[in-house]
């Protein structure tokens, strides 16, 4: 249906599978990152203190490092692989998802069922899980939403300077790849696979919107 590439290999078949690959390592990266987000952003903004400074100051050295560039240094001292390739992306991701955690948990602990909690004797640590960790789903859900295309961006671009998934395996970033040395006498072998990753970024684009105009607590009851 797309046609094939100059070695008579199906373009619609290579790009399907390239899909699975991609959002593969997509998902895969955002759930490690979500957890380790976790682990640094919640007991920072429930705490404070010391236990602040130390997970912020992780949080910004991890921001200080330009994504690409972390991705490419990360890889090239391994050898690539799919799993590298999702620990570049998560290590990349989890800093600002720890940040966003941090700053809802400093809200969240001043509420009144929180006050409520500790005045029936209720420690921090069950607090935090009870009480404070159940609400960050909703924004946690809208923010994974909108992490993921970037994820996909994100590798796309790493496997594009063989930084990310091996040059063997078909997926979005490595068909682009493949596809330039071919741009001149058959340009559909890049466009087609870019405009998957347009489509699919996207996609998940307005799916986060949606999710967060729904999951907005001011817009329940209008």
């Amino acid at each position: 249906m797309l046609g094939t590439d100059p070695l008579g290999r199906d373009m619609w078949s290579r790009i399907l599978y390239g899909g699975r690959i991609s959002l593969l390592v997509a998902l895969v990266s955002n759930a490690v990152a979500l957890i380790l987000g976790l682990m640094f952003g919640l007991p920072a903004g429930f705490y404070g203190g010391w236990v602040d400074l130390v997970c912020s100051r992780i949080i910004d050295t991890m921001l200080a490092f330009p994504a690409v560039l972390f991705g490419i240094a990360l890889s090239s001292a391994t050898k690539p692989s799919v799993g590298i390739a999702m620990l570049s992306i998560s290590l990349i991701s989890w800093a600002p998802v720890a940040r966003v955690v941090r700053g809802q948990v400093l809200s969240l602990k001043q509420r009144g069922y929180v006050e409520a909690a500790r005045a029936l004797g209720m420690t921090g640590t069950p607090i935090m899980l009870r009480h404070v960790l159940p609400q960050l789903i909703s924004p946690l859900v809208v923010l994974i939403a909108l992490s993921i295309p970037s994820a996909i961006l994100l590798e796309a671009v790493l496997s594009y300077l063989g930084a990310g998934v091996p040059p063997t395996v078909p997926s979005w970033g490595n068909l682009i790849q493949d596809g330039t040395r071919y741009f001149r006498t058959a340009p559909w072998i890049v466009l087609y696979p870019g405009l998957a990753i347009f489509v699919t970024v996207l996609g998940f684009n307005l799916a986060g919107d949606g999710l967060r105009d729904l999951l907005d607590p001011r817009r329940v009851g209008n």
